[in-house]
């Protein structure tokens, strides 16, 4: 495992972290959630008046007896929050210093820390053009190297093409839970919209933490140049003089402003940053100031 990728310390220093979420979707195993459902096996919480469908096994005969009414127990059941943590691969996360994979890769094993040292079930899936390469849930501390060896095995490549990669995520994951994409978000016409329209349709709750390289928002160049552009080889010649930068700001301000409202839309939490971010103060002061975490 690659331990200049992954600090043990800051990774061992998130265990003060609980994910947050809106709904609580029920996994196979026990988890530290709670909500109060009908059931055995967990703490009494109150009662309710029966009503025809209930199971009888959770009737309390005892107060049937004294006061002829018939009376649903009702228990803290604990629920288990499943984790998905989708990575884009793509050749655009190659750029910025740090790269912005390299930094997707790390907050990527920092979500699946938090997750798994709180019992939560954690799948991961990496994504370009297609959905490439996913894992089932799992859940446990004892996980925690098998997901951080995967992820330090990742190298960029390829095309992006969310609507492919996260319909087919959407439509192969039995367990839905928290998703949270880690991208540029840089596709083509918009083609995240109908990929995350796929996840909420399937009942994931979506966050979305958008990086961006330095560069790519106060780009630094001047002059003539060649333009290449880095998933499709595709080359036009430009000059970069104050009003092409102008120009250049404004369409991605207007990216960001359109994915932002998008988001707003549809319920789904966003935050973006750069990669020029400390990844401790991205977690310990940014994500927590919006409840990304608790």
């Amino acid at each position: 495992m690659d331990d200049t990728l992954f600090d043990r310390t800051f990774l061992r220093q998130l265990e003060q972290f609980r994910l947050l979420a809106r709904q609580y979707p029920i996994g196979p195993y026990h988890g530290e959630r709670q909500a109060r459902r009908k059931g055995h096996g967990s703490d009494f919480f109150d009662f309710r008046a029966y009503v025809p469908g209930d199971d009888l096994r959770y009737v309390d005969w005892n107060m049937f007896a004294r006061l002829d009414r018939l009376m649903l127990k009702l228990f803290q059941a604990e629920e288990v929050l499943c984790l998905h943590v989708l990575v884009d691969t793509s050749n655009s996360m190659s750029t910025g210093f740090p790269t912005k994979l390299h930094y997707a890769l790390r907050a990527a094993a920092a979500f699946a820390y938090i997750g798994l040292i709180n019992c939560e079930q954690v799948a991961l899936g990496l994504f370009d053009s297609t959905l490439y390469k996913t894992t089932s849930p799992r859940r446990g501390r004892n996980q925690i190297s098998s997901v951080l060896q995967l992820l330090s095995d990742v190298r960029p490549g390829g095309t992006t093409n969310f609507e492919s990669a996260l319909t087919n995520y959407a439509i192969q994951s039995q367990v839905p839970g928290l998703v949270v994409i880690i991208s540029d978000m840089m596709g083509c016409d918009n083609d995240y919209q109908r990929g995350i329209a796929a996840l909420i349709a399937r009942r994931f709750e979506v966050r979305i933490l958008q990086l961006l390289a330095g560069e790519e928002i106060h780009p630094h160049l001047n002059g003539d140049l060649k333009i290449v552009d880095i998933e499709t080889n595709q080359a036009f010649e430009t000059t970069a003089d104050r009003h092409a930068i102008a120009e250049y700001t404004k369409n991605l301000a207007r990216f960001c402003e359109d994915l932002r409202d998008f988001c707003a839309r549809r319920g789904v939490l966003y935050y973006s940053s750069t990669t020029d971010v400390p990844l401790y103060d991205l977690f310990f002061i940014h994500l927590r100031k919006i409840r990304f975490l608790q």
